[in-house]
């Protein structure tokens, strides 16, 4: 939610919708009950979501939060408009769309302009034994196989073919997720990407 309304209701013109969920930071607590108050004529459940105090890991752990579990919030399909948000939120929410297959749209001069996501999410690409990987390495990056063997309980055959891909499966590497250096005695330095940080947040 930003100071403008009109990108909101260009979303509601533009877009068959069953609910609408706002996420707002506290300073916007008296414009959300107003808005609130305005769309209840439209007589669809509203529900809102304070961002909280790290605005960007905010916005990113409420949608991807959303997107876990559409059934429980009630959603069929989740469509995320950051016409009305700040450049910061905005870059936040299509990220968190990016990253959970969701579509997003922009508002620009009183049009809703549809934003290039992916139609599959990176979930479905990251099987469990590979979330598994991502959260041993949330804590700290890893300075060998073996070291993240001992993390995960996998062998190291096992990890190289989660790390690495093979020809039915595309490793965290190739999905930039991880990211692989080569440290002293040619052991491996394996920590997470932006990217992989992103796919964490929420899902601990």
């Amino acid at each position: 939610m930003g100071e403008e309304i009109e990108p909101i209701m260009v979303g509601i013109r533009n877009y068959p919708v069953s609910a609408i969920a706002f996420l707002y930071d506290k300073s916007q607590k008296k414009l959300l009950n107003e808005v609130t108050k305005h769309l209840s004529i439209l007589g669809i459940p509203i529900e809102s979501y304070e961002i909280g105090k790290e605005p960007l890991l905010g916005v990113m752990e409420i949608i991807n939060r959303l997107a876990e579990d559409t059934e429980a919030f009630h959603y069929d399909e989740i469509l995320v408009n950051v016409g009305s948000a700040t450049k910061h939120y905005a870059c936040a929410a299509i990220s968190a769309a990016f990253v959970n297959g969701l579509r997003a749209i922009h508002v620009m001069e009183g049009n809703a302009v549809p934003l290039p996501v992916l139609k599959f999410s990176y979930k479905e690409l990251v099987s469990p034994p590979k979330m598994g990987i991502l959260r041993a390495l949330n804590s700290s990056l890893v300075s060998s196989l073996s070291e993240l063997s001992e993390r995960t309980n996998m062998n190291k055959n096992l990890l190289s073919y989660h790390i690495r891909g093979g020809k039915e499966s595309q490793g965290l590497e190739g999905l930039n997720l991880i990211e692989i250096n080569r440290g002293p005695q040619g052991r491996l330095i394996i920590d997470l990407t932006p990217m992989g940080r992103m796919m964490l947040i929420g899902r601990e």
